[in-house]
């Protein structure tokens, strides 16, 4: 059976892991304020780039930071929560022959999840030091307060739970998300319309490494079903300084020779060509009065109208762009874009499936 290389795996790990000899005689001196919290975390990160290559070495596809930088498993996402603070109790949980520390946890407001939580730039740190799937794991909702009931979430606070299980939810969809972004890399596939590549697309993945595409119908690098693809057909603006990647369609003859070049299909790659016969477009602010863009159209579609459903949002189109829109079978929205992105933002957030605590 070929091996899966994007998640869900076959196996997988949760990612706590033994701490290591250096990262506990390290945590020890900082609490004795022997070392300072910025020493503490140098160690800490030599410590967590280590592990991410063990877990690659022994042939791990989800790597994780082996939660080298928390105390609990749970209390520490927990307790950056806004609304939510640790406490100290009277004593901790007994286990045979030893005790926890005395801590645990209190809703002290209504609850939210916040834009700096620490355990987002920890994520960070573990997707920018592998090109594997890296992973985090954060503790299910029911763990603030299924042990504690009452005690952690006062009636001043929350007089009906139902509240407090809606607010709950709501933290984790905004977490959920804040970690989808902070992982989520873009792959970027350009046209080159100049220089030795002239004709191709060139791939750029999320760790930096470059392809140039000679072969697209062998080539299935683009990982269209992991992450974002930014697909630049008319080129792009390089900022490095010396401008390397520099190419992009937009004198007249550049779309008279962009229009004599062969079908865009016939030099995607096949992953991103067939993704493309698949989807749904959604076209913002164009107007098909402009050549350019219908020179866009008729590569993209030589022969044929798109597949699926598609939209154009323009406000106050004329008859003639009213009958290019409608040869293409696109729907077409006569709205301003800004009440459009707001109309459809509304909609997604009403549609979201809620979380449910338990």
């Amino acid at each position: 059976m070929t091996q899966r290389t994007t998640p869900p795996f076959r196996a997988d790990h949760v990612g706590s892991l033994l701490r290591t000899a250096p990262l506990k005689d390290s945590r020890a001196k900082r609490e004795r304020g022997e070392i300072s919290a910025g020493a503490l975390k140098e160690i800490e990160d030599r410590e967590i780039e280590r592990v991410i290559k063990k877990q690659e070495d022994v042939g791990l596809q989800s790597i994780t930071d082996g939660e080298f930088r928390r105390s609990w498993w749970h209390f520490d996402f927990f307790w950056h929560l806004t609304g939510c603070e640790r406490v100290v109790l009277d004593h901790g949980i007994q286990f045979h022959g030893i005790q926890t520390k005395p801590e645990s946890l209190k809703v002290t407001a209504k609850l939210d999840f916040p834009a700096d939580h620490p355990m987002l730039e920890h994520f960070k740190f573990v997707a920018a030091n592998t090109k594997l799937a890296p992973k985090m794991t954060i503790p299910s909702p029911s763990s603030l307060h299924f042990r504690y009931g009452r005690d952690a979430v006062p009636e001043s606070i929350y007089p009906d739970m139902a509240d407090f299980y809606h607010d709950l939810g709501q933290t984790y969809r905004l977490a959920v998300r804040a970690f989808a972004d902070a992982g989520e890399g873009i792959d970027v596939v350009t046209y080159m319309s100049i220089g030795r590549d002239r004709g191709r697309f060139v791939h750029r993945s999320a760790d930096g490494e470059v392809h140039v595409i000679t072969a697209p119908n062998a080539y299935a690098g683009v990982p269209v079903d992991v992450r974002s693809v930014l697909l630049k057909v008319h080129g792009e603006v390089d900022l490095e300084p010396a401008r390397d990647g520099e190419s992009f369609v937009v004198s007249e003859d550049d779309y008279i020779t962009y229009l004599a070049e062969t079908g865009i299909s016939g030099v995607l790659p096949v992953t991103l060509a067939a993704r493309l016969r698949r989807s749904h477009f959604l076209f913002l602010g164009y107007g098909l009065v402009d050549w350019s863009f219908r020179v866009f159209l008729h590569r993209l579609w030589p022969d044929e109208q798109p597949a699926y459903r598609s939209w154009a949002v323009q406000p106050d189109p004329g008859s003639l762009e009213r009958e290019f829109w409608r040869r293409r079978a696109i729907e077409l929205v006569d709205l301003p874009l800004e009440q459009e992105v707001d109309r459809l933002r509304i909609r997604a957030q009403a549609e979201q499936v809620p979380v449910v605590a338990s």
